[in-house]
């Protein structure tokens, strides 16, 4: 069985956990251990012990999907305070691709470019059921590097941003790069919960991070609602 080294002290030196861990951030949310097996062709024990692992370096997290009789199902995530080293190179592959759907739209106005990330944010969202619009847009965020920190106010729900993972774009083009990064928000919260509604996007400088993130799962107690 391919166990974790413990004579390596960063589970991402190893293969396995890497490639474990690299799928999970592909996911953008929850998968099951035989399902993650399965894609990085390991047996299932090996699979659970390096998430474990990578679980106990604070990188991913582990939750629990079942109530009922029987054995729960566990569920793993990138973990919303991981720093994803060596994941830039990935991000911006994809911020690229972004920026090319959103630019060949009719025109590359604002309106333009952020409907075009909602689309983009609906077809990506994770196929796996989650518990709300919330857990979704948290384990996405985490899975893009943005590291977010959660606060939970009733029915809102707020983001706080303590990593841009895409800096340097988004401070030579940041009416492209966070107009577009608020499209996907939007579009991955309505994918998932068609009633909830992105009713704040504040943001910050890139360098210094913190952008904030508002969403609200009954949208119609409070009329103040992004448009």
């Amino acid at each position: 069985m391919d166990a974790p080294d413990p004579n390596h002290p960063d589970p991402l030196d190893q293969p396995t956990a890497a490639r474990l861990f690299s799928l999970l951030v592909a996911s953008r949310g929850r998968v099951g251990t035989a399902e993650l097996a399965e894609r990085a062709d390991v047996h299932p024990n090996s699979a659970r012990l390096h998430l474990r692992r990578l679980a106990a370096a604070g990188l991913v997290r582990r939750s629990r999907e079942g109530t009922g009789p029987g054995r729960p199902r566990h569920l793993w995530s990138v973990a919303p305070g991981a720093l994803i080293e060596g994941e830039s190179p990935v991000a911006y592959r994809e911020l690229a691709g972004w920026l090319g759907q959103a630019l060949t739209a009719n025109g590359v106005g604002t309106t333009q470019i952020e409907d075009a990330g909602e689309a983009i944010g609906r077809a990506s969202a994770p196929r796996a059921a989650m518990r709300s619009s919330a857990e979704v847009l948290e384990a996405a965020l985490a899975a893009m590097g943005f590291r977010p920190r959660c606060e939970q106010h009733g029915s809102r729900t707020t983001f706080t941003l303590a990593n841009c993972p895409y800096r340097e774009a988004a401070k030579a083009q940041p009416g492209v790069v966070c107009v577009l990064h608020r499209g996907i928000a939007r579009g991955l919260v309505g994918a998932i919960e068609p009633a909830a509604r992105l009713t704040r996007f504040e943001i910050k400088d890139a360098d210094t991070a913190g952008c904030v993130v508002e969403i609200d799962s009954e949208p119609e107690r409070n009329p103040h609602v992004l448009s």
